[in-house]
């Protein structure tokens, strides 16, 4: 067992790493390089790695890793063809690795997608599997030598020179503040398949501080690190440095901050792909794959979230712009798609962003349209205003079914614009022509159809500022002349409404003129000073009226004959 699992990483260091790294140069060949993939067997999800190369026109090669449980991983190798022009792909199974986990064997029938970054299909095979799907990736396998852990590691080829290249190559104070700020900046990204530390998605970051990424960390990278993390916790724990007590503080506070049941997969438990155990064996490391398909998920959806903001920013204006920039951003919104990769932070910022340039486009397309309307044809008059609604209406159906809400919002503001100064003459004429409301009963009376005449069959035309001037014009004249009336109003009914039914019927065509109700429904309690003394006036002057033409109340009517010889 120890000679095979000797062999597998003889194996992978010398020919996986190669294969992954070899991309750039079967470029030509499209889909040469890594692939991420899952599927289903039975209750079995496989998620994991495959490398493929082409090494000649029609013939493709690949390597198929996957973790298999918490403690395997298995892997098997595939030959088969690849046709360019249709896009499809054949493997069959071409043998096991040594000392891995058994994987297969599968035989998969494929198609690549024409941007040649994805894959789907189905594998054959012993088990009942489903749909397979595959998507193009990258295994970071640089090294920066001036990193931290790197410059120091790279030298030995021994597990147990790594104390001592620590003692004779210590680590600075400086060294010491980048490599705990970088633990304190990590934060736990949720993703839908799982939660993973962002040290491991961030390759460049961690690149920048330990010397490589996540990808490349090796058995001696795994140990330094942990000898460079100790040191540094001594080293700062001793430190007079008030800074250096501070920042100790927040180093430690973070671990003690992990989310429950996340401490396995931080860079500090999860280990490098391979390690050498206790017995000088090697043991593949299943939780390498379950974080590095996780952090390779969320490096795949920025870069798909810059390449769909680069099309985005770069295509001309155009209805399709608008339908594209409505999908992303609906996806980013409910987290779908690609976007659920993406950390709170980061999807709240492409969101934001997306929003933006969704707004400025649809802008951009209102207002070619608008560009397009005769404005100055519309004049200050009812008709003017009608015609310009039409407008709007008309505009807004033929936009509704591509703009959002606020897109129909931004229509709307437009034409409130152009429709302002149109209300605001208009309204500004009313005004200025209506000679207010006469001191006399008649005049009064007449309030409501004027009103009728020039408010309410306006106001729906008006700029809502001129639908409120124009009414309290209205309210107010009313207002002035009722108080001017209020010792004159019980004499003109008195002078003005005839007797017997007729004057029944006058009173509460007034009552309807001037309160909107029959003198019957009149509740004096519930109308306002100004109004209150037509109340009553009306309630008294009825009451006379209808004692004089002997009108009884409703459903009293076969005593009338009765009351009437009485009285």
């Amino acid at each position: 067992m120890n000679a095979n699992r000797i062999f597998l990483a003889f194996f992978l260091i010398i020919f996986y790493v190669p294969l992954v790294a070899s991309e750039k140069a079967f470029a030509s060949a499209d889909i040469s390089g890594a692939w991420r993939f899952k599927m289903m067997c039975g209750q079995i999800e496989y998620r994991g790695f495959f490398s493929l190369k082409t090494p000649s026109p029609q013939k493709a090669e690949a390597l198929f890793e996957v973790m298999i449980n918490t403690h395997n991983v298995g892997m098997l190798n595939t030959a088969g063809n690849y046709n360019k022009s249709s896009n499809e792909l054949a493997l069959k199974s071409a043998g096991f690795i040594p000392g891995a986990g058994q994987f297969g064997p599968f035989d998969f029938t494929l198609r690549v997608n024409d941007k040649r970054n994805e894959i789907t299909g189905t594998a054959q095979g012993s088990a009942q599997c489903s749909a397979f799907k595959a998507w193009k990736t990258t295994i970071d396998t640089q090294r920066n030598p001036a990193g931290i852990i790197a410059n120091r590691a790279d030298a030995l080829t021994r597990v147990a020179d790594v104390r001592n290249i620590f003692q004779t190559r210590p680590l600075t104070s400086q060294e010491c503040v980048s490599l705990m700020q970088w633990h304190i900046d990590t934060t736990v990204i949720n993703t839908p398949d799982g939660a993973v530390s962002s040290a491991f998605a961030d390759a460049e970051k961690m690149r920048n501080v330990l010397g490589f990424a996540y990808d490349e960390f090796t058995d001696i990278d795994s140990r330094a690190y942990a000898t460079a993390s100790r040191n540094c916790s001594r080293l700062f724990s001793q430190s007079p440095d008030a800074t250096h007590a501070a920042l100790i503080n927040q180093y430690n506070n973070h671990f003690r901050n992990v989310p429950a049941g996340f401490t396995p997969y931080t860079i500090g438990n999860s280990g490098p792909k391979i390690r050498k155990t206790s017995n000088n064996s090697f043991r593949v490391n299943p939780d390498w794959y379950r974080n590095m398909y996780i952090a390779t998920s969320i490096r795949d959806a920025r870069a798909y979230k810059n390449d769909l903001i680069r099309q985005i920013e770069t295509k001309n204006n155009s209805p399709e712009k608008l339908k594209i920039l409505a999908g992303a951003l609906q996806e980013s919104q409910s987290k779908s798609g690609w976007f659920a990769y993406l950390s709170e932070s980061e999807l709240k910022s492409v969101s934001i962003h997306l929003d933006e340039l969704y707004s400025k486009q649809y802008k951009s397309l209102v207002n070619v349209t608008l560009d397009e309307i005769p404005w100055s044809n519309y004049q200050p008059t009812l008709d003017g205003l009608k015609a310009l609604k039409e407008k709007q209406d008309e505009i807004e159906n033929s936009l509704k079914s591509s703009l959002p809400d606020s897109g129909m919002k931004y229509v709307a503001d437009q034409f409130d614009i152009k429709k302002a100064p149109l209300s605001k003459t208009l309204t500004d004429n009313i005004i200025s022509s209506y000679p207010g409301v006469d001191i006399s009963l008649q005049g009064l009376r007449s309030y409501r159809s004027d009103k009728e005449r020039y408010y309410d069959s306006h106001q729906e035309y008006l700029h809502p500022d001129d639908q409120k001037r124009l009414l309290n014009h209205f309210t107010s004249s009313l207002n002035e002349s009722l108080l001017k009336s209020s010792g004159h109003f019980s004499l003109w009914l008195e002078q003005e409404i005839p007797g017997g039914g007729d004057g029944v019927s006058a009173l509460n065509q007034i009552s309807l003129d001037l309160l909107g109700v029959p003198v019957d429904q009149i509740n004096g309690s519930n109308y306002p000073s100004n109004l209150k003394f037509v109340a009553d006036a009306l309630i008294s002057h009825s009451n006379k009226v209808k004692v004089a033409a002997c009108v009884v109340p409703e459903g009293f009517e076969d005593m009338k004959d009765v009351v009437c010889q009485k009285s």
